[in-house]
């Protein structure tokens, strides 16, 4: 187990204008290198570190972008040694940011830096992460003083082992196992099949939440002081989990038999319960995140064909809490994300016919900040539904503003697109050409965007 991490993606768009709105930006990292963290501070301000898929071992290098990625330095941390991988990232500013680090001989340690990456210092004790089989999976911050560090069970224990800091990493105090939830028998945090590396964890507020090997969620409601577990029913093909506030969270398990039919959790309790969601259009299965500030989930894929994987490239999003997703792309592939807000974004660009990092991409369009518009999906309502003709009667009760009316076929691919006036009453789509099965249609204006599923039997 090791680490991994997520992507990110914009809105609707297709074709060469959906690539457009990724520019890619090399890092300089060493070049069978990935980009395999990507935290982001702001629009200016972001954080990388590296992993060696090929070899499945870090270079211990770590970037920074202070000019919105224009440029970024690299720094190679001279005080890890050969065997020394980086397994989480958090940046807290433009100087200052903590990464976990694991040595293949055992034991880690959480390291900080406080001049923007020139310089890195132990922060934790000979004790702490110091045992043979001590393994530091990932580390996340609610605010740039508190934070935590989540790590394996070790032999012997029936916790996890788990530190938190409230001076912004410079010391760390170890949870009580008492306290802990009691893992399962081989059990271990925030794990991603794909590339047999970690997941980068989900922060909403003063609550976290990680992905296990055994697809349970850990889970922290109180930056870290108490713990609880929940089972999201993915099994070992758990892939990753995001929040988009308190209550509402995906978790996305992989379809190891090679093809695109990955499973999909709910939770609507902040991760108390889960439930299997049927879903339509394309799900990436890489990596998950929401979009700050909108309702929102954005999915993205890598092409692992040559690995043994999926062919799943591309990135898509949702606005309907994962039950149908939208095509923004299908040819980049992603292995990190980090979404920052609706128009800050960037993941990590992969080769995967070399299995190599190219650097990172970087969301050049303003398409994530486009918001679902409540009054708008409230007023919209389609029928029949199902149509045995292809043809629906679309009801637009709160338009207000001129809209455009965009269907996508189950892959993604939009299939008719027509405008539709300001309060305009009604219309009708003619799908009549189009194949039996699930469309999703979108309705956009300037204030945002509402969505309905369309059937053709």
């Amino acid at each position: 187990m090791k680490k991994t991490v997520l992507f990110l993606a914009g809105l609707l768009l297709s074709g060469a204008a959906a690539q457009a709105q990724w520019a890619l930006q090399p890092i300089g990292f060493r070049y069978d290198a990935t980009p395999a963290y990507i935290d982001a501070v702001d629009a200016n301000v972001a954080w990388a570190a590296d992993f060696d898929y090929p070899s499945s071992i870090g270079d211990r290098q770590v970037a920074r972008t202070i000019n919105g990625g224009a440029t970024w330095t690299v720094t190679t941390i001279p005080t890890l040694l050969d065997g020394q991988s980086v397994t989480g990232l958090v940046g807290l500013s433009a100087t200052v940011a903590l990464i976990c680090v694991h040595n293949d001989q055992g034991g880690g340690s959480i390291l900080r830096t406080i001049d923007g990456g020139t310089t890195w210092t132990v922060q934790t004790t000979a004790t702490q992460f110091g045992g043979q089989f001590s393994f530091p999976d990932m580390i996340a911050f609610f605010s740039p003083t508190e934070g935590v560090c989540v790590g394996d069970k070790l032999p012997g224990d029936n916790s996890f082992e788990i530190y938190a800091t409230a001076n912004a990493g410079t010391t760390w105090t170890r949870i009580p196992d008492a306290t802990l939830p009691v893992p399962l028998a081989d059990e271990f945090p925030a794990y991603n099949g794909v590339l047999n590396n970690q997941i980068t964890p989900s922060v909403v507020g003063n609550s976290v939440w990680c992905l296990t090997s055994e697809g349970r969620v850990l889970k922290s409601a109180n930056k870290g002081l108490t713990w609880t577990i929940s089972d999201a029913g993915l099994g070992l093909s758990g892939q990753s989990v995001a929040f988009r506030d308190a209550n509402n969270g995906l978790a996305i398990g992989l379809d190891d038999t090679g093809g695109a039919n990955h499973q999909l959790a709910r939770s609507t309790d902040g991760g108390t319960t889960w439930q299997m969601l049927p879903y339509t259009g394309p799900l990436h299965p890489m990596a998950l995140d929401n979009v700050p500030g909108t309702s929102q989930f954005l999915s993205v894929g890598a092409d692992l064909s040559s690995l043994g994987g999926n062919n799943d490239a591309g990135s898509s999003y949702s606005r309907d809490n994962g039950q149908t997703w939208v095509n923004i792309e299908n040819t980049r592939s992603h292995v990190a994300l980090d979404v920052a807000s609706p128009t800050v974004a960037w993941s990590g660009a992969f080769a995967p016919a070399t299995g190599t990092g190219l650097g990172a991409y970087k969301l050049t369009s303003t398409v994530l900040g486009s918001r679902q518009d409540v009054a708008l999906q409230r007023g919209l309502s389609v029928f029949p539904n199902p149509s045995a003709d292809g043809r629906f009667t679309v009801k637009l009760a709160s338009l207000s503003t001129d809209a455009q009316l965009t269907v996508f076929d189950a892959l993604g691919r939009p299939v008719f697109s027509r405008a539709a006036k300001a309060a305009t009453p009604a219309l009708t789509l003619d799908l009549g050409q189009q194949a039996a099965g699930i469309y999703t249609l979108q309705v956009k204006t300037e204030g945002g965007a509402a969505q309905q599923k369309l059937v053709i039997q």
